[in-house]
């Protein structure tokens, strides 16, 4: 094979590997289930996996896929492109939390809402809907491994509806309006039932993403009440390919 033959070949692979990566895919409710439990998204975010995902893809390529990891900083702006199951003439909400914050095993402020918007028409959620909550880029703090970064979706069964809750307009992730919410307890406030579908990825900080930001001594306490805490081990960065370490465990706090 000619070099020129061997670089056409290659590429090939490339664009094929490409698309691979930023496909938009269906997944089972048992991929679903098995995945938001491995991860503890169940019941650190919801009481249990909703049926459906919510297919996440953002500007530069970014798919989000039931736990995969973010690699480069590419969510500072809302996905481009979302999907979920919808009904016709049916309004939805969306919600963006991370409920590791400051770190998965110190989540004081668990959760930080990064964005929630509703009164979303079918799926037109770029046109359409009401923002509660002004998107804001996670920014997981230097030295605290991997966060999980959770979307839900709920469908409105009583149509277009007020929120009860303060407006966020500024684009902080440290803003103190953003801490302490809870998916859960929104969605029973609002009388939304049960999540419809869900998707998450996980971060960490990264030198070439982020200021040297680091945890302060207050931040190191989490309070107590929590069943399942998410721990994600470090994964060494390495130049050789190696099997994939397990991101995911479970603890128990006492």
């Amino acid at each position: 094979m000619t070099s020129s033959s061997a670089e056409r070949c290659l590429n090939f692979i490339l664009l094929v590997l490409l698309k691979k990566a930023t496909t938009l895919v269906d997944r089972s409710p048992e991929d679903i289930k098995h995945a938001c439990e491995k991860a503890c998204v169940v019941p650190d975010v919801l009481p249990f996996a909703p049926r459906d995902i919510v297919k996440v893809k953002y500007f530069h390529g970014f798919i989000a896929n039931l736990g995969n990891k973010l690699i480069t900083n590419d969510v500072h702006i809302p996905p481009n492109i979302m999907d979920w199951p919808t009904k016709n003439n049916t309004y939805y909400t969306i919600v963006f939390v991370g409920p590791d914050e400051p770190s998965a095993a110190a989540a004081s402020k668990s959760q930080i809402i990064y964005w929630l918007k509703s009164n979303i028409y079918e799926q037109r959620y770029m046109e359409t809907g009401d923002t509660i909550v002004e998107y804001t880029t996670p920014e997981p703090l230097k030295g605290t491994s991997w966060h999980r970064y959770v979307y839900v979706v709920y469908e409105q069964p009583h149509g277009n509806m007020t929120i009860h809750m303060e407006i966020i307009n500024s684009n902080s992730s440290s803003d103190p309006a953003r801490a302490k919410f809870s998916a859960q307890a929104f969605a029973m406030k609002h009388k939304l039932g049960d999540a419809l579908a869900v998707n998450f990825f996980i971060f960490e900080w990264r030198e070439d993403f982020f200021e040297p930001l680091s945890l302060t001594p207050e931040d190191t306490t989490r309070s107590n009440g929590s069943e399942c805490a998410f721990v994600m081990k470090a994964v060494p960065r390495t130049t050789t390919t190696t099997a994939r370490p397990t991101l995911f465990s479970r603890t128990y706090i006492v």
